[in-house]
C-alpha cells in the first residue's frame, strides 16, 4: 500500500500572496490545480497543509519558484506598471497570468544584469539622463532622440527590410542602456509592449507577434515611455482612432506630445529635418511618403493603411 505524500509546512500568506500575484481567483486556481476551490481556500487560510506533489503543482500554475513558497512571508514587489491600454476613464482589462509573469521575468533579468555586472565590475552603459518633458515638440525630441541613439538617415537608408530595420533599432537601444527583450505567450488584443523606467538598465519588452514594422514602432513608443520616466503597459484601443484623429485636427492637447507621434517623428522625420522625407519613409518603414501625412487622413483611409503597412493604430493617435 502506497505511503501518503509528505505534506508541505508553508505559510498560507505565501499560497495566498503566490496565488494572487499570478492574477488567479480560488476558483481558477482551483481549477488549473484539479482540486475545488473549497480545499484552495483551506489551505490559504491554514486549515489544512497541501502536500508537496501539490505545492510542486502550484509552483508550475503560479509560475514560481518551488522554493518561494517555502519563505517566511510574502515578498515585497515592485507594483505592476501604469495601464496605457485604454482611454482616460475607461477600465482596463484584468491583467493576464501570462502578462503578469512576463513583466516579472523582465524585472528577474534586470536585477540579473545588475547583479552580474556588479561580481564583474563592469561599467553598465548609462541611458542619458535626458528627461522629455510633456511639452516638448516632438519633432525636436525625435531629433534628440536620434542623437542619443547616433543614428543618422544615410546610416537608416542602408537598412535593406523591416526586420534589418527593427534589429538596428534594436541594437541602438541596447548600446545606449536599455534593456530590451521579446514578449511571448501574450496575445496582441492585451499587449503590444511595456516599458520599466527604472535606471540603470531600464526595460522595454516587445510582443513578439506583432511584425516587424510594428515591433519597430512599439520599440520607440515604449522608448518615449523611459524618456518620460513613466513605466507602462501599452496597446491603445482601435477604437480610439476616430477620436484620436479628431484631437489632432483640432489642437494639440493639453496632455502634451503623443508618445506616439514622438516614434513617428523619430521613424521619420518632417521634409524640415530629412533631406528626403518621402524616401526615407518609403525605404525602411513601408509607409506611404511620410506617416506624418496620415494625420489628415479620414478615418477609413487611416484604417486602410494601417492595415497595408502592417502597423498598429497608434501611428494616428
Amino acid at each position: 500500500m502506497p505511503g501518503r505524500s509528505t505534506q508541505a509546512e508553508v505559510e498560507p500568506a505565501i499560497l495566498t500572496w503566490a496565488r494572487s500575484s499570478a492574477g488567479l481567483s480560488i476558483e481558477e486556481a482551483a481549477h488549473s490545480l484539479q482540486t475545488s476551490p473549497e480545499r484552495v481556500a483551506e489551505w490559504e487560510e491554514g486549515e489544512r497543509q497541501p502536500s508537496m506533489a501539490q505545492l510542486r503543482k502550484m509552483a508550475a500554475t503560479y509560475k514560481r519558484l518551488l522554493s518561494d513558497f517555502f519563505l517566511p512571508s510574502p515578498p515585497k514587489e515592485d507594483p505592476i506598471p501604469h495601464d496605457f491600454r485604454r482611454l482616460p476613464g475607461e477600465i482596463a482589462n484584468r491583467y493576464s497570468r501570462a502578462l503578469r509573469y512576463q513583466l516579472r521575468l523582465a524585472r528577474q533579468r534586470r536585477e540579473l544584469a545588475l547583479d552580474l555586472a556588479a561580481d564583474l565590475d563592469a561599467e553598465l552603459p548609462n541611458f542619458p539622463a535626458v528627461r522629455l518633458e510633456l511639452t516638448a515638440d516632438t519633432e525636436r525630441a525625435g531629433a534628440e532622440l536620434r542623437a542619443i541613439l547616433k543614428l543618422t538617415l544615410d546610416v537608416q537608408r542602408m537598412w535593406r527590410n523591416p526586420r534589418a530595420s527593427y534589429n538596428a533599432w534594436r541594437a541602438s537601444l541596447e548600446r545606449a542602456g536599455i534593456l530590451v527583450f521579446q514578449v511571448t505567450g501574450v496575445s496582441l488584443a492585451e499587449m503590444l509592449g511595456f516599458s520599466l523606467s527604472d535606471r540603470p538598465l531600464p526595460v522595454i519588452g516587445v510582443n513578439r507577434k506583432l511584425p516587424p514594422n510594428g515591433r519597430t514602432f512599439t520599440l520607440l513608443h515604449e522608448c518615449a515611455h523611459v524618456l518620460l520616466e513613466r513605466s507602462g503597459i501599452c496597446d491603445i484601443d482601435e477604437s480610439a482612432i476616430s477620436s484620436a484623429i479628431c484631437r489632432r485636427r483640432s489642437s494639440a492637447t493639453s496632455d502634451g506630445p503623443s508618445r506616439a507621434l514622438l516614434s513617428t517623428a523619430t521613424l521619420t522625420p518632417t521634409p524640415r529635418s530629412a533631406t528626403s522625407p518621402a524616401t526615407l519613409a518609403c525605404a525602411r518603414i513601408r509607409s506611404p511618403r511620410c506617416v506624418s501625412c496620415w494625420r489628415g487622413n479620414s478615418e477609413r483611409r487611416s484604417r486602410y493603411l494601417l492595415h497595408r503597412h502592417q502597423l498598429h493604430p497608434s501611428v494616428v493617435c
